[in-house]
């Protein structure tokens, strides 16, 4: 299913076209301030993820508002992206098709025999399984709809592995820098912590119909986000 955020916050930037100064202008966060050092961790139930990994103690936290990723990929049209998104859904279960990464050898390699093999095949088999990196972003007026897609699945940074929660630390916030598609970039929505899995909401709540959802928070609603048709 595809991924949609209406939850985004809007904010412009200065750009080129400013007079500002790059190096002392404070409205130029996702252009400015370093990522933070993140690192990829498997975890099961849910595949790959991303978790902060600061590299000194002297930063143990994220504090909210800050700048962590640009979400990057293909940039497509609508009629696009609803091809690829039929055709993701289609070959879901076939791992010829763009296999995600697979689980660390670790994660397969708990036992020789028995229910510990079986199990370390199936969790093998589920990481090789093809995965949705389709986002798309829906801003609404009054008399206007504009739908930003971007699919990750081919190109991409380390924002295609951040899971969905449905009780998340990041937002998406819709970054515009003096051009009329937004960039989707993913901000700190509270402290984060050292060792802390970061995530966001794929959308508005979730409905029977959708895959099931593994976020293991108290919020959870049972189920992803489905937009069917989107």
């Amino acid at each position: 299913s595809s991924s949609a955020s209406s939850l985004a916050i809007f904010e412009f930037e200065c750009s080129s076209r400013c007079r500002c100064s790059i190096n002392h202008c404070r409205l130029r966060p996702t252009q400015t301030c370093p990522p933070p050092t993140l690192q990829l961790r498997y975890t099961s139930g849910k595949g790959w993820g991303v978790v902060f990994f600061p590299p000194a103690p002297l930063f143990p936290s994220l504090p909210a508002h800050t700048f962590v990723a640009e979400y990057v990929g293909e940039l497509i049209g609508t009629e696009e992206a609803r091809r690829r998104l039929a055709l993701y859904d289609k070959q879901s279960c076939l791992p010829s098709l763009f296999p995600s990464l697979p689980p660390p050898a670790a994660a397969v390699a708990k036992g020789d025999r028995g229910e510990e093999k079986k199990k370390g095949e199936e969790q093998q088999q589920q990481g090789q399984q093809q995965h949705n990196y389709l986002l798309t972003l829906l801003e609404e007026g009054p008399s206007f709809l504009l739908r930003t897609s971007i699919d990750a699945t081919q190109k991409g940074n380390v924002s295609r592995f951040f899971n969905h929660s449905c009780a998340p630390n990041l937002s998406v916030v819709c970054v515009r820098d003096g051009g009329v598609l937004p960039r989707l970039c993913l901000f700190t929505s509270k402290e984060v912590k050292e060792g802390e899995e970061l995530t966001f909401a794929y959308g508005e709540g979730g409905r029977e119909g959708g895959r099931v959802c593994g976020c293991g928070t108290g919020e959870c609603v049972g189920f992803l986000p489905f937009y069917p048709g989107l």
